[in-house]
Protein backbone atom coordinates (compact mmCIF):
# COMPACT_ATOMS: atom_id res chain seq x y z
CA UNK A 1 0.00 0.00 0.00
CA UNK A 2 3.19 2.47 0.85
CA UNK A 3 1.69 3.92 3.40
CA UNK A 4 2.31 3.48 7.48
CA UNK A 5 -0.39 4.67 9.04
CA UNK A 6 -4.66 4.66 8.44
CA UNK A 7 -6.84 7.24 9.23
CA UNK A 8 -10.21 6.52 11.12
CA UNK A 9 -13.12 8.73 10.73
CA UNK A 10 -15.33 9.11 14.00
CA UNK A 11 -16.50 5.09 13.91
CA UNK A 12 -15.03 2.66 16.09
CA UNK A 13 -12.71 0.19 14.43
CA UNK A 14 -13.67 -3.62 14.76
CA UNK A 15 -11.13 -5.20 17.01
CA UNK A 16 -9.90 -7.45 14.27
CA UNK A 17 -8.86 -4.53 12.09
CA UNK A 18 -7.08 -3.16 15.30
CA UNK A 19 -5.38 -6.72 15.57
CA UNK A 20 -4.44 -6.35 12.05
CA UNK A 21 -2.98 -3.24 12.31
CA UNK A 22 -0.85 -3.91 15.12
CA UNK A 23 0.45 -7.28 13.57
CA UNK A 24 1.84 -5.42 10.58
CA UNK A 25 2.95 -2.47 12.70
CA UNK A 26 0.84 0.51 11.18
CA UNK A 27 -0.42 3.51 13.25
CA UNK A 28 -4.05 4.23 13.55
CA UNK A 29 -5.08 7.38 13.99
CA UNK A 30 -8.33 7.68 15.13
CA UNK A 31 -10.87 10.80 15.50
CA UNK A 32 -13.46 10.71 17.96
CA UNK A 33 -15.84 13.54 17.79
CA UNK A 34 -16.56 15.59 13.80
CA UNK A 35 -18.33 18.41 15.83
CA UNK A 36 -18.05 19.98 19.24
CA UNK A 37 -19.72 22.96 20.15
CA UNK A 38 -20.09 24.23 16.30
CA UNK A 39 -22.04 23.17 13.98
CA UNK A 40 -21.76 21.68 10.40
CA UNK A 41 -25.56 20.99 9.90
CA UNK A 42 -28.67 21.68 11.86
CA UNK A 43 -29.30 18.85 13.78
CA UNK A 44 -25.18 17.79 14.26
CA UNK A 45 -23.98 16.27 17.15
CA UNK A 46 -23.30 19.35 19.02
CA UNK A 47 -26.70 19.49 20.05
CA UNK A 48 -26.07 16.27 22.48
CA UNK A 49 -22.14 16.70 22.98
CA UNK A 50 -22.83 18.14 26.23
CA UNK A 51 -24.76 14.92 27.56
CA UNK A 52 -22.86 12.77 25.42
CA UNK A 53 -19.15 13.28 25.44
CA UNK A 54 -18.35 11.57 28.61
CA UNK A 55 -19.64 8.40 28.21
CA UNK A 56 -18.37 8.13 24.15
CA UNK A 57 -15.35 9.34 25.35
CA UNK A 58 -14.89 6.23 27.52
CA UNK A 59 -16.19 3.60 25.37
CA UNK A 60 -13.96 5.08 22.85
CA UNK A 61 -10.99 4.35 25.09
Amino acid sequence: MGVNAIRMAHKPPAPEFLDLTDEVGFLVVNEIFHVWERKKTPLDFHLILPDWYEQDVRAFI
